[in-house]
């Protein structure tokens, strides 16, 4: 599946989804990621958040980065680490922040407990 994005003048198009590595869904583009741009973010041409990049293609033995070959995490598994953190309150508002927060506190008192034992 191919969709094309654009940045102002710059544009790039997704070149693969669903790619798994150490079995964790990235989603591929042509946009050039490099070093020091991971946990930024990617963006459709219209404003909507589609992922964070995350990770580049290397090659050789030093590593050479290709980059247009960038790895990112789609928005769904960003939300999907929220909501299993009870961090969903950031994007849903019928979510009360301090509710989650305590029900965060008292799953890792529960896995604290258990991992004691």
């Amino acid at each position: 599946m191919f969709i094309t994005f654009s940045a102002s003048s710059y544009s790039w198009v997704i070149t693969r989804m669903d790619f798994l590595i150490e079995s964790l869904s990235y989603d591929m583009s042509s946009a050039q990621i490099i070093y020091g741009n991971s946990g930024g973010a990617m963006f459709k041409s219209n404003g909507i958040l589609i992922g964070m990049p995350s990770k580049i293609a290397v090659t050789g033995w030093i590593g050479l980065p290709i980059t247009h070959m960038g790895l990112f995490i789609p928005i769904n598994r960003v939300y999907e680490y929220f909501k299993e953190e009870h961090y969903n309150f950031i994007f849903d508002l019928d979510i009360n922040e301090k509710e989650s927060l305590k029900l965060r506190e008292k799953e890792i008192k529960e896995k604290r407990k258990n991992y004691k034992n």
